[in-house]
């Protein structure tokens, strides 16, 4: 596409009036401004233009040609038959366009002045300053040097709106990053049905050109036409805060959403802007600039869809109380506003053939809906559940499970729209949560010592049960693991006693129940808590004693305990406390069992209780008291 240019770069009109003298003349184009103030001699002096070449163009070449669109027009009122010069001079004084001519002859019977029209054209004429200077003579005239002249500025360029085919020119904001900044410029041109935006670098340049390049507030970018497209223009810009990122939009509620942003440096202060559907964006809050967070509970209706977004503000530092907003998300981020979704608490196994599934309940919710995921990612809803009058806490239990087979579910709450039959359904937790059904997990209802080797472990019966599985650990030992020490193939038996328990050692046992399915063992869980699992160690059984009044003495005669090591006799007085009086070695005394108390007096009261024992390696491991035996001794004959 053949692209136009963009316009002349300067397009002036001068008319002077009949003196050309002491009055002050303006000129005024969209482009330039420029005012003469002095005087133009008529003295006239011929001139050699091609002698005078060299000097005035070094090479030795004047230009007879210029580009397209570029050059300035002035209109002036001369003597007739007069040679003029007008020139124009940059800022190092250097020529770069000059015109000479003889005015025209006045029209016949008239006299006075005859206007003329001067064109001086040129190559790139950038923005800055520049002097016009016009004289009546020759290049060389004397004049020449002493002609006044005035300062032209170009400061706009026809690169506009208005031109018939750039139909867009727009400057973005630019971000505050402390550094200098450039915005990004787009210019659009149409032709007929066709557009072309123009490429930076080929057909336009442009630069920040105001002091202001760093601070937030409004700065001036200069844009500047390339190749075939000539002129140039400003425009104003934006430096504003980094706009913010949305981190989070949810509906928290009902009737309520809670939107969440990064935080931006050197904003001191956020306006949260809302719409409706395809409604129109309005300010929510304005918030502080610690701000990250805002819980938007005005006026939001159940079932809406709103579209939220976040808008950072600074204070200018080029103009005076006065702020710059950041860029706007153009679309906002949306949250539909139904009731909250059900945070999942537990699925557990009730029986082999039933999982109980539990979540928290949602604040407006009418009830909730609970749904198996199924394998293929479908939602199959199998329940429905009320809101519960009271709690925080909702469940249901799917029932007529396969033992062994794992299910997921999830939950949606949901809330009635204002038909009053209309389901407004939440979200859920996607990934839901996963089961299998199986037994129930057996209860451990005791664990006793029955002897130095031996540990009762008994359970509650647990329904649909094939048999049970017992394990034990070491309690003390962090690097104990649990191992199986039994397998029981009754689902009826509710005890086992462990024969293998080393005396003195912390033993937990637990314990888990199976069932058959297709051949193959489906198992409970097992409580491994201490507390649930019962903790205790092998210990020799309690002794039994009797006593035997002897004159002064008091025999204490001790069944024989097996597997221990020795016996401990206590006593007391009265009163008093126990005190150990006697030791008995078992195995020095295998056939020993007696302990003589010859340290006894009349008209008291003694109490004695015997406590059997088995050395380890590391102590002696006691068994429970025996029961206490109260006597008064008497004399005898």
């Amino acid at each position: 596409m053949k692209k136009r240019l963009l316009c002349a770069l300067l397009a002036a009109a001068m008319c002077f009036g009949e003196t050309l003298s002491a009055s002050a003349v303006t000129v005024s184009t969209n482009d330039v401004e420029m005012e003469q103030t002095g005087t133009i001699s008529e003295n006239t002096t011929e001139v050699d233009a091609e002698k005078e070449a060299a000097t005035i163009y070094p090479d030795g070449k004047v230009p007879t040609k210029f580009p397209k669109g570029q050059g300035y027009e002035l209109k002036m009122y001369v003597t007739p038959d007069t040679k003029y010069s007008v020139a124009v001079y940059d800022a190092k004084n250097e020529m770069v366009s000059y015109t000479m001519g003889f005015s025209a002859k006045a029209p016949f019977g008239q006299d006075g002045e005859v206007l003329e029209t001067v064109k001086l054209e040129f190559d790139k004429l950038a923005v800055g300053n520049y002097e016009l200077k016009y004289w009546i003579g020759g290049l060389d005239s004397a004049n020449a040097s002493t002609a006044q002249g005035k300062t032209i500025y170009v400061r706009k360029s026809i690169l506009k709106k208005e031109n018939e085919n750039i139909t867009e020119v727009t400057v973005s904001k630019a971000v505050y990053t402390g550094k200098s900044v450039k915005p990004v410029v787009k210019i659009v041109e149409t032709e007929g049905d066709n557009t072309y935006t123009l490429v930076e670098g080929k057909d336009f340049s442009y630069e920040v050109t105001s002091a202001n390049k760093k601070e937030m507030g409004t700065a001036t970018v200069t844009i500047i036409g390339m190749n075939d497209y000539m002129g140039m223009m400003t425009a104003d810009f934006d430096i504003t805060p980094q706009a913010p990122a949305i981190t989070g939009a949810v509906c928290t509620g009902f009737n309520s959403a809670r939107i969440t942003w990064n935080a931006v440096a050197n904003a001191n202060g956020y306006i949260l802007e809302r719409k409706a559907g395809t409604g129109n964006f309005a300010q929510v809050a304005t918030l502080a600039s610690g701000a990250t967070s805002y819980e938007d509970t005005t006026g939001l209706v159940t079932g809406e869809t709103y579209y939220y977004r976040i808008v950072a503000k600074a204070d200018s530092k080029t103009n005076a109380n006065q702020y710059v907003e950041s860029e706007r998300n153009e679309n906002g981020v949306a949250v539909k506003i139904t009731p909250s979704s059900p945070k999942l608490i537990s699925l557990e196994s009730t029986s082999y053939n039933k999982l109980k599934l539990t979540w928290n309940t949602v604040n407006g919710a009418t009830g909730y809906l609970v749904y198996q995921i199924l394998a293929d990612g479908s939602y199959k809803q199998v329940k429905t559940v009320a809101q519960p009058a009271t709690g925080t806490q909702a469940s249901a239990t799917m029932t007529k499970l396969k033992p062994g087979q794992k299910y997921r579910y999830t939950v949606k709450a949901y809330t009635l729209a204002a038909n009053s039959v209309t389901k407004i359904v939440s979200g859920c937790d996607t990934t839901g949560l996963s089961a299998k059904a199986k037994p129930a997990t057996p209860a451990v209802t005791s664990v006793k010592a029955t002897d130095y080797n031996k540990i009762t472990v008994k359970w509650k019966k647990v329904t649909k049960a094939y048999g049970y599985y017992i394990y034990r650990k070491v309690a003390d030992d962090e690097d104990a693991s649990w191992k199986r020490i039994k397998k029981v193939k009754y689902g009826s038996t509710t005890s086992y006693v462990d024969t293998k328990a080393e005396t003195g050692v912390k033993y937990i046992y637990a314990v888990k129940a199976y069932t058959r399915v297709n051949g193959k063992n489906v198992f409970s869980g097992m409580n491994r808590s201490e507390k649930g699992a019962k903790v205790v160690r092998a210990v020799p059984k309690k002794p039994t004693i009797k006593l035997t009044q002897w004159g002064r003495s008091i025999d204490v005669d001790i069944n024989k305990v097996a597997g221990a090591d020795g016996y401990v006799i206590y006593r007391k007085v009265g009163n008093g406390k126990y005190k150990k009086i006697g030791t008995i070695d078992a195995k020095k005394n295998a056939d020993f069992t007696t302990y003589k108390d010859a340290t006894v007096s009349y008209a008291k009261t003694y109490s004695y209780y015997v406590r059997a024992y088995k050395q380890t390696d590391e102590s002696r491991v006691m068994s429970a008291k025996s029961c206490l035996l109260y006597t008064s001794p008497s004399p005898r004959d």
